[in-house]
């Protein structure tokens, strides 16, 4: 085997190294972009969960109040049985 033999070996292998390096930086780099797409879903679907357990918490207390209101109006109604409720 002669020197340039060698050297064009090494370079050869160099250039390999090189091309795979450069295929795996851009997986980090794909697997990233898709790692923060992910985490922007993530945050959305988190704020959207914070509004819809704010509106329940909102509905409820309503709901709480209006019951506190009929109770005092009037005791007997059929509208204070849960399940009648539910019914309509």
């Amino acid at each position: 085997m002669s020197n340039s033999d060698y050297q064009g070996g090494l370079g050869a292998g160099f250039a390999r190294a090189r091309s795979i390096q450069n295929e795996y930086e851009s997986k980090i780099a794909e697997w990233r972009a898709h790692s923060n797409k992910l985490k922007t879903q993530v945050s959305a679907l988190n704020e959207r969960v914070v509004i819809m357990q704010a509106d329940f918490d909102a509905n409820n207390h309503l709901l709480r109040l209006l019951m506190d209101e009929l109770r005092a109006v009037k005791p007997n109604s059929h509208l204070l049985i849960k399940q009648n409720r539910d019914a309509i």
